[in-house]
């Protein structure tokens, strides 16, 4: 029998990673073996849907969860936590974390959480596992019948020594080191208004517990590429504490790669040299603004120093830092409280002219326990809650926050950013492409991965909460998206983004009903165009593609002929490539994956795969009853005389044909078409490089591509059926239509392609470099062995 199970449910940018470790939740777990609690921390990386988690959750033989919740995943939590109750009423829920105190003070009548934990977390939830009695014990917000209760703080005295340590003490796995990171002290003395870090007490471990803690990770990992991130509130709060550490970790020889977060004001020159000494090769610090007036009101600058001579200690330890061999970011934020379009442009100006190039843009988020949160007027900013109540949303309107992201963007101040979310959007194309042809961009692809809502997504909430991917995307055709009066915000601190009156609607009525949304997609076609638009994300440049269908048997004859066209030529134009994909395709690429339900679409009650045609039952049946259907109608089309077919594995055996073909004619443009398949996918890959302009090509340009081949019957390895090469300027990429597995390459890789494929008679490296890329190849899924 378990004492408790600690959960915590890890949300970056949207994106659920899983049930993971986490620093907080590794002291609290210290803490209670320390005392001879049995505790767990509940781990899963791999969740397909949120029931999975409360079906594990339910094995576990214990009556208290413990979970930590902060605004990102606040949501997923409150939906897990409800069902949990639902069926193990008796069960006790705890939370922790950085909004424990608001979800005490305001949430309990819509999560049923039983305890709030408000501060000394570890002694707090070690007294609440032994004690029955809630009314002597500090430091929380419970229920009692129908009241709620909050009692007073109590601070305890002890050091975080006191507490443990996370790896050493087994909390955390040590392969998790560079995932979960260390701390060395909690706490700042800074005073900034945006900040809901602990102001009011700062605790340190002992610098000879951190060297035992280094020293005890140093005996698995050796090497000194491990990068370990320090999370303190504030790294160098003391300078001498910090040389200190600095010293030891130079004198051990433990020479790792370490990445902390602190002020200006705390970086004295001698202290900079050495950190580099210790191998410190990333240090973030915070400027915020270049503005004195906003840098005043923001409560920065602390003690007798003014906002210039903050501003002006920024430049010079950023500078310092890049002497020294230290790669320094400057973390600035916009739409701070009573900033003026010209504040922003004079702090865009500064880091430019300064030539301040390693940048963290932030959009100033209210968090509760902030004094912007808590007195928002007071500091001139305009909050609201989202759709899920947490995070809260801050509006900008002193200024068109627009302008200063297409302005950070078109300086190369985003990056950060921009990448971030230029792969969220490729992996969104991506999807779409593929729910649109049937041809995958990847081969992990789960049931209900894309889930296509012709209708008002709110009637299908029952069936998108039991059936969605945790990570998956509803995707819904919206004539219209209709903007709210101030349209543009940020909850998270990094994503400027629309309000948009239709995705709030859908996500507060799965919030209020306990159903679980995520990632939606909303989509507009008008002719060949559809126009994309990703949950409610800002950006200037709209997401849109192109697709046709196929009506008629001369639409397919045509797209026949102009695969052999093609195919013979060995290249595309961008002509070829820009006049779309085509719906359905997978028809005649080879591939079917009807069996993964990843491409489903609800219309009027039925559950429909294939677009919008291939019916397999109804939005009330069962995964099983949905999966059995499908099976039944895969096992009526299959025959013998398919599977001696010599064209069998490059056929799709198609289930749901068009509606111009009957089984015989299918058959025989199978086999009367062997180019297709390999026009059809390359076709597929191509057109999403060109949506994000990869190969920066135009008109008549070529992209020439090379089906490789067995040629060189001498060399122990050979290319697989199903290996291209496209090649367009200086771009060289081996790309596996098969596995969607590929290679950018370099110059020698690009060689020994072509030596392997009979097309270049000598390679001029030498042969240990040639069975490096070999290998490569062959990891890649590219080659197989004679």
């Amino acid at each position: 029998m378990l004492d408790a199970v600690l959960i915590y449910i890890n949300v970056v940018n949207g994106y659920i990673t899983g049930a993971e470790y986490q620093l907080d939740s590794a002291y609290v777990t210290s803490y209670l073996r320390k005392n001879e609690v049995e505790v767990i921390q509940y781990i899963n990386k791999d969740i397909n849907n949120y029931h999975e988690v409360i079906n594990d959750l339910f094995n576990y033989k214990t009556d208290t969860y413990v979970f930590y919740i902060n605004e990102y995943n606040y949501y997923i939590s409150k939906v897990i936590i409800n069902e949990l109750k639902a069926f193990r009423k008796d069960n006790k829920i705890i939370a922790f974390g950085p909004v424990s105190k608001y979800i005490g003070h305001n949430l309990l009548d819509e999560v049923m959480i039983d305890i709030c934990v408000l501060q000394e977390e570890p002694m707090t939830i070690y007294n609440l596992i032994n004690s029955y009695k809630l009314d002597h014990i500090d430091n929380i917000i419970y229920r009692k019948g129908t009241d709620i209760v909050e009692k007073g703080i109590r601070y305890y005295d002890y050091t975080l020594d006191d507490i443990g340590f996370p790896y050493s003490s087994g909390s955390v796995p040590i392969e998790e080191v560079e995932n979960v990171g260390l701390i060395t002290s909690k706490g700042c003395y800074g005073n900034c208004a945006f900040c809901s870090y602990t102001k009011n007490r700062y605790l340190t471990h002992s610098i000879e517990g951190i060297i035992d803690e280094l020293k005890y990770i140093k005996k698995y990992f050796a090497y000194s590429s491990l990068k370990i991130n320090f999370y303190d509130d504030c790294f160098s709060i003391s300078n001498n504490r910090t040389k200190e550490l600095c010293k030891e970790i130079i004198k051990n020889k433990i020479k790792y790669t370490y990445w902390c977060c602190t002020r200006a004001d705390l970086l004295s020159d001698g202290l900079i040299d050495i950190m580099s000494e210790a191998n410190f090769k990333n240090i973030v610090i915070g400027l915020e603004t270049a503005s004195n007036k906003v840098m005043t009101k923001l409560g920065k600058a602390v003690g007798s120093e003014n906002s210039s001579q903050f501003i002006e200690k920024v430049r010079k330890s950023y500078k310092k830092c890049e002497e020294v061999g230290i790669n320094p970011y400057i973390s600035i934020n916009f739409g701070l409280p009573f900033e003026k379009l010209e504040d922003a442009f004079r702090t865009i100006d500064y880091v430019k002219d300064k030539k301040m190039d390693n940048i963290s843009v932030c959009f100033m988020t209210s968090f509760p326990g902030s004094r912007i949160f808590e007195n928002s007027r007071l500091y001139d900013t305009h909050k609201d809650m989202s759709p899920t109540v947490l995070p809260y949303r801050t509006y900008y309107h002193n200024y068109d926050m627009g302008k200063i992201y297409n302005l950070l963007k078109q300086k190369n101040i985003l990056n950060d950013i921009y990448i971030e979310q230029s792969t969220r959007k490729s992996k969104t194309v991506k999807d779409i492409l593929y729910y649109y042809s049937g041809i995958p961009f990847s081969n992990r692809y789960s049931k209900f991965d894309n889930v296509f809502v012709k209708d008002d997504a709110n009637d299908y909430l029952d069936f998108i909460d039991n059936n969605i991917n945790i990570n998956g995307r509803i995707i819904r055709n919206n004539n219209k998206l209709s903007l709210s009066k101030n349209y543009l915000f940020c909850d998270d601190r990094k994503n400027i983004k629309y309000c948009i009156k239709e995705y709030g609607h859908t996500l507060e009525a799965a919030y209020k009903s306990d159903k679980y949304v995520p990632s939606i997609i909303s989509t507009r076609t008008k002719g060949n165009i559809t126009n994309i638009q990703i949950d409610n994300l800002y950006d200037s440049k709209k997401l849109s593609i192109t697709t046709r269908s196929l009506n008629s048997l001369q639409d397919l004859i045509e797209l026949e002929n102009k695969a052999v066209e093609v195919i013979n030529k060995g290249y595309f134009t961008i002509n070829d490539i820009k006049n779309g994909i085509i719906n359905n395709a997978c028809m005649f690429s080879g591939i079917c994956t009807l069996s993964q339900f990843s491409r489903v679409t609800l219309s009027d009650e039925k559950v429909n795969l294939c677009i919008n045609h291939g019916h397999v039952g109804s939005t009330t049946d069962t995964t099983k009853q949905l999966v059995d259907n499908l099976s039944k109608q895969m096992e009526q089309n299959s025959s013998a005389e398919c599977s001696n077919c010599k064209f069998y594995s490059k056929c799709s055996k198609c289930t749901f044909l068009p509606h111009f073909m009957n089984r015989k004619m299918f058959c025989k443009h199978v086999r009367c078409n062997p180019k297709l398949w390999h026009y059809l996918r390359m076709k597929n890959i191509l057109y999403h490089y060109y949506t994000f302009n990869l190969f920066n090509i135009e008109g008549e340009d070529k992209i020439r591509f090379t089906i490789c081949k067995d040629c060189n019957s001498e060399d122990s390895y050979y290319f697989k059926d199903e290996v291209v090469m496209f090649e367009y300027d200086y771009i060289s990429i081996i790309y596996n239509l098969e596995s969607n597995t590929m290679i950018y390459c370099k110059k020698d890789e690009h060689d020994t392609a072509k030596y392997l494929m009979g097309l270049k008679e000598d390679i001029s490296f030498s042969n240990e470099r040639y069975i490096d890329i070999l290998l490569k190849l062959e990891k890649n899924n590219m080659l197989n062995e004679r």
